[in-house]
């Protein structure tokens, strides 16, 4: 979708919208408070470049009318984990299967208020109460500001021309209730997932670090396949470990997930499309030293504060034969937010766009994502 077709888009559903512009380019950033505090999308060319989200025309034309998820689509979406097990937010207190899944309304129908903007930033807040599979209730208060990067430091050794759009996010969330979040009744973390669209060459990459013990423990998570994929695996010809990285095809034929654990995980990830040069690289405040919340798909008797800190979801068929998927995501999480009373937590998301020559995308990814271009192309 082009980007300005989307800004129509957006403006004809009667939602509010704010642009943002760079200073020194045609790049552009759209902002939606009201559909639940989105970023839907940037552009390296406001006036005629394409749109650098996946963007759900459909749901946007219906409005917030869905039970289970108003899936608008959007470059960032701020929603809160676990997803499920015994703290999940996702099912109640139902066996968590596809049919028991409903998104709580802070995450799918809730405006957010507009604090103020400029030219380059807004600042956005909403109260809301979520409530757990435990039945734990949090009530909360969400603030977040959107601003333009102008300086990316992935692209600071590049030589020679760089197309660029990035930005980030700063959220804020305070307890507002009367009771602390503890390990008994669960607790709540902060979570950005970014849907992009997909393409029959496009690589999802997500950099890991060594381990320290024996044996180490796996570099990804895939215990969500047993969910997500059909047939219960992820086909192993659709991802290459490499020792540093692993690559993951986004083509829209299989559908997957995996997640990565803190002492795995590095703190950043991104995808990369070789048709037209187009790295993006998401990172986010990281903190291996911190808990983070499990919410797989299942009862498990493991530590319900051991989950992903990033994960990376791939869309495809629901069934043998069925349509291919339109989007993935590159999303990242939080620590496990332990908040007394009145007190806040903040969490910084950050998403990059960057075209330029094959070469200068080369030395990027190799220094920032662990991956050469041969590696990344390894499953085209």
């Amino acid at each position: 979708m082009i980007f300005s077709q989307a800004v129509d888009l957006i403006a004809s559903t009667g939602s509010a919208m704010i642009l943002l512009k760079h200073p020194s380019s045609s790049a552009a950033l759209a902002v939606a408070p009201g559909l639940v505090g989105r970023v839907m999308c940037s552009t390296f060319d406001a006036k005629a470049g394409k749109a650098n989200a996946w963007i759900n025309k459909k749901a946007l034309e219906k409005g917030k009318v869905d039970p289970v998820f108003n899936n608008f689509g959007g470059e960032e979406r701020f929603w809160f984990a676990p997803e499920g097990g015994p703290f999940g937010l996702m099912f109640g207190q139902k066996k968590s299967t596809f049919e028991n899944y409903a998104v709580q309304d802070g995450m799918s129908t809730l405006g957010y208020h507009v604090a103020g903007s400029d030219s380059r930033s807004v600042s956005m807040e909403a109260d809301m109460t979520l409530r757990n599979a435990n039945e734990t209730q949090f009530s909360l208060r969400v603030e977040r500001r959107i601003s333009l990067i102008e300086f990316c430091p992935y692209a600071s050794e590049i030589p020679g021309p760089v197309e660029l759009i990035a930005f980030q996010s700063e959220n804020v969330v305070t307890n507002v209730g009367t009771l602390p979040w503890s390990r008994k009744g669960g607790t709540l973390s902060m979570w950005c997932l970014g849907q992009f669209v997909e393409h029959p060459r496009l690589s999802v990459v997500v950099p890991f670090r060594s381990t320290v013990g024996e044996p180490p423990s796996p570099p990804t998570v895939d215990e969500y396949f047993k969910d997500f994929c059909i047939g219960g695996t992820f086909p192993p010809d659709r991802r290459v470990n490499f020792d540093e990285c692993v690559v993951l095809k986004a083509d829209g034929k299989v559908r997957g997930k995996i997640g990565m654990k803190r002492e795995r995980a590095t703190g950043r990830l991104g995808s990369y499309n070789p048709n037209d040069d187009h790295l993006i690289i998401v990172d986010h405040d990281f903190y291996p030293e911190l808990d983070y919340a499990t919410g797989y798909w299942r009862a498990y008797s493991g530590d319900a504060f051991d989950g992903d800190a990033l994960s990376v979801y791939i869309d495809g068929p629901e069934e043998v034969g069925g349509p291919d998927g339109l989007s993935y995501e590159l999303e990242t999480m939080s620590p496990a937010l332990f908040l007394r009373p009145g007190e806040s937590f903040g969490y910084r998301n950050r998403t990059f766009h960057l075209r330029a020559r094959r070469e200068a995308i080369e030395k990027v990814s190799k220094r920032f994502l662990k991956a050469d271009i041969a590696q990344i192309d390894a499953l085209n």
